[in-house]
């Protein structure tokens, strides 16, 4: 991770079993937001998930949003905000370099 993200500090390392599997999962903290880095067991990146802040939001995302919950249920209460990444192995590979991962990378 440190190769990837610079000096990104300590990171939290998980097991986890699904329907598909194992994976592994990083988490950690990087350029003032949290990061979790999913990889299969032969080490190839899955996703990547990036926690943000409401102000990160469009204002008109967040309105449909807030919108769609308030018609949905009677109380609401967002606890944490995620930008998901996935793709090809070569995409996500190029969010890690820096790159323009817009063109690389679908969102969910």
């Amino acid at each position: 991770m440190r190769g990837a993200f610079g000096e990104s500090g300590k990171s939290k390392w998980f097991l986890e079993y699904s329907q598909t599997g194992k994976s592994y999962e990083a988490k950690f903290q990087y350029q003032g937001h949290y990061h979790s880095v999913e990889f299969d067991s032969l080490g190839n990146i899955q996703d990547i998930e990036i926690e943000i802040m409401e102000s990160e939001v469009a204002q008109e995302v967040w309105k449909e949003i807030r919108n769609y919950f308030e018609s949905e249920y009677r109380q609401v209460k967002v606890e944490k905000i995620q930008r998901q990444f996935t793709g090809s192995k070569s995409g996500l590979k190029h969010f890690f370099q820096g790159r323009k991962f817009r063109s690389c990378v679908d969102p969910l």
